[in-house]
């Protein structure tokens, strides 16, 4: 297990991983209580760096102290190691391997009893699921919290974030849950409202409508201008013009229904 140096995500040592078949685990960023023996002898190697150029002592003789001295009940690393001391000069008797075999159950109950420790104060954060909108911590003071969302849990305790500025892996202490709107829909609307904005403010305004030049009322008008009038082509003759006016029709004359036997004839007129 490393941290994500530069030295540990190159793509030299994804092939040496991959040729020496074993497998690279990479703690979250900015976490470093999750590679904690790691860091605890980084801690030791900083500590005894420092005396030794205070005290002008040899950091080689320095190191070879640090691995014969015993830590908490347990033997010292190079007795669990080699099962003898390792400094010169020394006797001949503790010279003499000695087999330790309850080296593995004193670590075990040495980390029991760290865990029982650190577990009396401490509790489970509620797990994380995709889709979740979470807010970042920052790691630089006077910062505000960056929201994201999560998009893929990476493992126990660490997991992916898209954000409108990229893509982070965070552990989850560094993430809380909030109950805000997704960041990538609202960068979506705001870009959308942006393009509407934009639209708006390209058209002309209404003033604009007042100052214009009017149209022509000829052009509501049915009657032709006198351009129209004498661009329009005569119209075809036809063949024959006949007058519709007529004569009016006479009245028909009434002939009564009654029956005419039994009167006598008028006299003619002679």
């Amino acid at each position: 297990m490393t941290d994500n140096g530069p030295q540990f995500t190159a793509e030299e040592f994804r092939k040496f991983a991959q040729k020496y078949d074993f497998e690279h685990v990479t703690s979250s960023p900015h976490y470093p209580r999750s590679n904690g023996k790691v860091e605890a002898a980084v801690k030791s190697a900083k500590r005894m760096l420092k005396k030794t150029r205070e005290s002008g002592a040899d950091q080689y003789l320095a190191l070879l102290d640090i691995r014969n001295t015993p830590t908490s009940d347990l033997p010292s690393p190079a007795q669990r190691l080699m099962n003898r001391r390792t400094l010169l000069p020394m006797t001949d008797r503790l010279l003499e391997p000695a087999l330790r075999t309850d080296t593995k159950s004193k670590l075990q109950y040495a980390k029991y009893q760290q865990a029982a420790y650190y577990n009396r104060n401490a509790k489970d954060l509620v797990v994380l699921e995709e889709g979740n909108v979470v807010r970042m911590k920052p790691y630089s003071p006077n910062v505000t919290w960056k929201k994201g969302v999560i998009t893929k849990r990476l493992d126990e305790r660490s997991y992916q974030v898209d954000t409108d500025s990229g893509t982070y892996r965070r552990n989850r202490s560094h993430l809380r849950k909030t109950n805000e709107s997704d960041p990538l829909n609202d960068a979506y609307s705001s870009t959308t409202n942006a393009k509407v904005k934009r639209y708006v403010a390209d058209q002309p305004a209404m003033s604009d409508y007042s100052t214009a030049t009017p149209v022509s009322e000829d052009v509501y008008n049915d009657t032709p201008t006198s351009t129209q009038q004498n661009n329009t082509p005569a119209p075809m003759p036809t063949p024959t013009q006949q007058n519709t006016t007529s004569a009016p029709m006479p009245k028909p004359t009434r002939v009564s229904q009654r029956s005419t036997k039994g009167i006598a004839p008028a006299k003619l007129n002679l």
